[in-house]
């Protein structure tokens, strides 16, 4: 008996049982990509949306608070990708009071340029609606008379 040739005989894998084995792999690697970017996609528009909604939020709270004893007030921009709280009845670019949030460049904010101005003291607004879109998903932001911010 012959014990060398039978051990042998029984090592290692096929060249199909690896290819099938390497399939299953890419394909279970290929799903898990997908869903990580849809994920991820998710996740980065509700960050820009709770940016905004921070935002109108800081703009009003600044108002009522009555700082430099002005209105404040939240100037979105589509083109700069951009919104900035500004002081004042009006948005004024570069103004050494304004602050300038950025957010991601694949959202759409409508309309194009809008400004949301919160009264002093009373934080009263006039009602608007700013919408964000990143193409797929999409958010209404409403301000009413009173400057409630309604999401």
């Amino acid at each position: 008996m012959r014990l060398r040739d039978t051990y042998n005989h029984d090592r290692g894998f096929t060249l199909i049982e690896v290819m099938i084995g390497l399939s299953i792999l890419f394909i279970i690697f290929g799903l898990g990509l997908f869903l990580s970017m849809d994920f991820y996609k998710t996740f980065s528009f509700k960050s820009d949306n709770h940016i905004a909604i921070s935002t109108l939020h800081k703009a009003r709270t600044q108002a009522l608070s009555n700082i430099n004893q002005k209105e404040h007030g939240v100037h979105f921009d589509n083109a700069g990708h951009t919104m900035t709280i500004f002081e004042g009845p009006t948005y004024i670019a570069g103004a050494a009071t304004n602050e300038t949030v950025s957010v991601n460049s694949n959202l759409t904010i409508s309309p194009a340029t809008a400004d949301v101005l919160f009264e002093q003291l009373t934080g009263d607004s006039t009602m608007q609606v700013i919408t964000i879109s990143d193409g797929i998903k999409t958010l209404n932001i409403t301000i009413n008379d009173e400057g409630a911010i309604i999401y």
